[in-house]
């Protein structure tokens, strides 16, 4: 797996975190692509699963 999941779900929920709670947060132009990156990584991650899976690999 190119990348560690956990670590990219945690940092997710830590950035969702800080959005929901904080009184005043902006993500940068450039945390923001990394996130839509990572996003991306893990959802064609979850697509290769879910085809191993149901070919019964």
């Amino acid at each position: 797996m190119p990348f560690d999941t956990n670590t990219l779900i945690d940092s997710a929920y830590r950035i969702r975190e800080k959005c929901d709670y904080s009184d005043f947060f902006i993500a940068s132009k450039e945390d923001s692509e990394v996130q839509l990156n990572n996003a991306k990584m893990f959802l064609h991650t979850v697509k290769i699963y879910l085809k191993k899976k149901e070919q019964g690999n």
